[in-house]
């Protein structure tokens, strides 16, 4: 496990042995809000759970599949953000991991990036916030 602290004071925990390249895809264009959600129901768009739908529905991400990466998870369990506030914003030419780091702005905590391989060997990307 390396834990590192970067210049704006975010500490990251990875293990060593786990690809990061997808925290670098450049993602052009996200906008954040209940209007903007890929989920078929606007008014449950809340948390950063939701949000993080915005982000796995971006191009930029699908486009993913194209190098045999199956699609990335979501699960929609538990609590999906009932009475938390509705994530609002717009970011321009950012990576997948800022995305996700922006989110923590709004909603303070962590998220999770995990990098597994199924059994016929491509790769599956799961993500969520705690």
């Amino acid at each position: 496990m390396q834990v590192t602290q970067d210049s704006n004071g975010m500490i990251r925990m990875v293990e060593k042995d786990v690809l990061t390249d997808i925290l670098n895809v450049k993602i052009h264009h996200l906008v954040f809000g209940p209007s903007h959600t890929p989920f078929p129901f606007p008014e449950l768009f809340h948390g950063p759970n939701m949000a993080l739908l915005v982000i796995l529905s971006s191009p930029e991400v699908r486009l993913l599949e194209e190098h045999h990466i199956v699609p990335t998870s979501f699960r929609l369990e538990g609590s999906m953000g009932q009475g938390l506030p509705a994530m609002t914003g717009e970011l321009d030419d950012v990576s997948l991991s800022q995305a996700l780091d922006y989110i923590l702005k709004a909603f303070p905590g962590y998220w999770v990036y995990e990098n597994c391989m199924t059994e016929d060997g491509r790769r599956t990307l799961h993500f969520w916030f705690y």
